[in-house]
């Protein structure tokens, strides 16, 4: 079975090619068009049956049992919708939709993110959840987050 992304990122930097990560993670960002925040995404919703919702949307995802908890924005009000795969089993889906692996349990979307905390290594999301990072995915987040940022600087400047 092929190695996920995130799997294959970690990989790379354990072996201390964080050049070669960073290189993964730029082709990444560049490849995660603004287009695939739009792609919908079917979930349970808490009162039964399937709704699509967006990928720019969802806050974070959450492990839990055999399943996935999904957390998004729906109307101006956060709801729990949920999956029946593993959070690992959805990885891929997710990372297209812009979500960051920080750890065995979670995914988030760095759109959401108000604060990153380095010791310890953790997320503050705008919905007030602090999501830890776990020291697998420590350098994965940070080059990412790096990459982010400067992303979305030289968006801005753009703008003006």
């Amino acid at each position: 079975m092929p190695l996920s992304f995130w799997a294959a990122l970690v990989k790379q930097i354990k072996r201390a090619s964080v050049m070669k990560a960073t290189l993964l993670l730029r082709q990444q960002f560049e490849k995660q068009s603004h287009q695939n925040s739009f792609q919908k995404f079917s979930v349970i919703h808490p009162d039964g049956g399937y709704v699509f919702i967006k990928g720019k949307d969802i806050i974070y995802a959450e492990s839990e049992g055999h399943g996935t908890n999904i957390y998004a924005v729906t109307l101006h009000k956060n709801v729990k919708y949920r999956r029946n795969e593993t959070i690992g089993e959805l990885e891929n889906d997710l990372t297209q939709m812009g979500l960051i692996r920080n750890h065995n349990s979670f995914m988030f979307n760095p759109e959401f993110m108000i604060q990153y905390d380095m010791e310890p290594d953790g997320v503050h999301l705008e919905n007030r959840k602090y999501l830890p990072v776990s020291e697998t995915y420590e350098q994965v987040v940070r080059v990412y987050l790096h990459i982010y940022h400067n992303h979305k600087s030289t968006e801005k400047k753009e703008e003006d």
